[in-house]
Order: C-alpha cells, then structure tokens, then sequence
C-alpha cells in the first residue's frame, strides 16, 4: 500500500483520527509520519502524572475526540464554586464534590487518561493484605447482592458466612 500523503513509499504507519464522530485513517510512510508527528507532537503532551494530559485534553477535547455535554459552563459546584470551564482550563478540580457535579464531562476523559477505574500500581507492603481483605469483602457483598435478587437465599447464607469469617479474620474464605 503507498502512502496516502506522498503517494511514493510504501506506508508502514496508519493512524486513524476521530473528528466530529467520524473516522478518518492515513497510511504513511516512516518519511511522511515523521513530518506528521513532528506537526502533532505540540497537541500531545504527555507528563510522568498525567496531569498534562488532563489539561490538554480539557483545552482542547475535540483534538482527543472527545465531545462535552451542552450546558457544561453553566454548571457550578455548590460547594466551592468551580465551573466546568475553569476544570477544563486548569485541568484541576476544586473540591471532591466536582467529580460527582462535574462526572458527567469528566468520565469519558478519566476513562481515556486512566487504564482502569480502580487503582493498580504500587502499593505499599503493609498495605497489601488490608487491600485485598477490602477488595474480597466488596467482590462478596457484591455477590450476596446477586444472590438475593436471584433469590438464592441457600448460598446467600454461604457467601454471608465467609464474609463473616473474613471480618473476624479467623479464616480465609476462598
């Protein structure tokens, strides 16, 4: 296949591009996607933190394929103040409360920043065991939940006990 934009090469890069919901793709050669990284490479900006990134993103979503709800900068938090414009602006927001006004614009760019809703990095050593006690006690109440709605009261009572037996730390109920 020749590259889309020289039309000499053979193209060993494709990039797809998401504009205004509708998908775009360009097969270049190295020659060519080197001159068109070196044009986008001021858009990305990337950080160890992500917070770079957040804030690129903010400033310019539609860059990132990203589209806001309508009504965003009318939108205050009731506890500190903060608009949705000035979040997008400074990539910060101003309290907790404004994950939970603002979560509406901001979880299609969490989910595009983060790998995962829940943290999976380093933890500390003595941390390691009270987090994977909280973690298998929420994946069994979240069982227990299921149980009951299936009206599996039986094994309800099962997955209960071992919860049970977990928070009195007697046993381990896998």
């Amino acid at each position: 296949m020749l590259c889309s934009r020289c039309k000499k090469r053979e193209a060993t890069v494709h990039i797809v591009r998401m504009s205004d919901n509708k998908k775009s793709q360009m097969d270049l050669c190295p020659v060519c996607a080197e001159q068109y990284y070196k044009r986008m490479k001021d858009k990305m900006v990337f950080s160890q933190d992500g917070s770079t990134l957040l804030k690129a993103i903010l400033a310019n979503p539609q860059d990132f394929g990203i589209m806001f709800n309508g009504g965003v900068d009318d939108k205050r938090c009731p506890v500190c103040g903060t608009s949705g414009k000035m979040i997008r602006k400074t990539g910060l927001a101003g309290c907790p409360e404004c994950y939970h006004v603002f979560e509406a614009e901001l979880q299609p760019i969490i989910d595009k920043v983060q790998k995962a809703n829940e943290h999976c990095g380093y933890v500390p050593k003595g941390m390691l065991a009270t987090l994977e006690k909280k973690k298998t006690l929420q994946d069994l109440q979240q069982e227990i939940s299921e149980l009951i709605e299936k009206e599996q009261y039986e094994e309800a009572a099962v997955v209960r006990d071992k919860i049970r037996a977990l928070e009195d730390n007697h046993v381990d109920p896998v």
